[in-house]
């Protein structure tokens, strides 16, 4: 990823959309659940979407009234305890929210993760570390997108992004941490500086 002089080789430039779409394909194949994208439709869910549903809008709302918020972390594997906690939330005037996937997902082992959500079922006791969005599926966390106030923001990893985004934006949530400073190398401590930047674009 980096050239002779030992300079970043990775480029600030629009990937070739054929390219792109091809990767699109590829991320979506990983788990059954990238079915469920039918990117027309998820756009359109999106426009629908009211404003107190928007992070931008709930943002600037803030920054005209000159108001802070919290941002607390959180995530939970069973869907009716993740609407309860987000519910406690709003509950406290808190309209931002992030959306914390659990530590398999953000590294894509979702064998695993089925294993953990399955065991949370089963039992009624989280068996994993967060909100695992990507086998929960479109369908299943507009049910939490839905049964809330506010808008969510989904944490992932520079090996989970892709996809994390995918069902992501097809579920309604209108936010995704893309800064590999701050999130994307956060979660990954063997990653590169280039494969951080690639994985942002």
């Amino acid at each position: 990823m980096t050239d002779r002089s030992g300079a970043i080789a990775v480029k600030q430039q629009r990937i070739d959309e054929d390219a792109f779409m091809a990767k699109r394909k590829e991320v979506l194949a990983l788990w059954p659940t990238g079915k469920e994208v039918d990117l027309e439709e998820a756009v359109a869910y999106q426009k629908a979407l009211p404003d107190n549903r928007r992070f931008h809008k709930i943002l600037q709302r803030f920054h005209e009234e000159k108001k802070l918020t919290l941002f607390p972390r959180q995530g939970t594997p069973l869907v009716d305890d993740e609407i309860a906690l987000i519910r406690s939330l709003n509950d406290l005037g808190i309209y931002l929210i992030p959306f914390t996937t659990d530590s398999y997902t953000r590294n894509l082992q979702l064998d695993k993760v089925e294993r953990g959500l399955v065991e949370s079922i089963k039992t009624g006791r989280p068996a994993l570390n967060g909100y695992p969005i990507i086998n929960h599926g479109v369908k299943t966390n507009r049910k939490v997108v839905e049964a809330t106030e506010g808008a969510l923001d989904p944490r992932s990893s520079r090996i989970g992004q892709a996809l994390v985004a995918e069902i992501a934006f097809a579920s309604g949530m209108t936010a995704m941490p893309n800064s590999f400073f701050g999130w994307i190398a956060g979660y990954d401590k063997k990653a590169t500086v280039e494969e951080c930047i690639e994985t942002a674009q």
